[in-house]
């Protein structure tokens, strides 16, 4: 755990190398969890952060892991080449949004 963060940490991690997630006690207060909020919202809260850590396991990092953390190339070229177009369409929207301060 040290090497990760310590207990009361606020956050998530996830680990490629160990196919797992990191989930310190700290984060089971403030916004995300509460002894006098209604179960559905501490579930649907800590359900969050664990699903955004998952996406992890798929994202540009996490997908050149097997699920044993071995550095290795397990993507067929289909599903490569549908990545990098899905990555590609998200980089060329982004790109056209400004901010009208920002052009003045």
């Amino acid at each position: 755990w040290k090497k990760f963060s310590k207990p009361a940490t606020i956050n998530a991690f996830y680990n490629s190398l160990e196919n797992s997630i990191k989930f310190p006690a700290g984060i089971l207060q403030g916004i995300f969890f509460g002894k006098d909020r209604p179960n559905y919202l501490n579930y649907g809260s800590i359900g969050y952060i664990i699903g955004h850590e998952i996406t992890h396991g798929f994202d540009d990092k996490g997908r050149q892991f097997d699920k044993n953390g071995n550095n290795e190339n397990w993507w067929e070229a289909e599903t490569d080449k549908k990545f990098k177009n899905k990555i590609k369409c998200i980089i060329e929207q982004y790109s056209n949004y400004t901010v009208d301060a920002l052009n003045e």
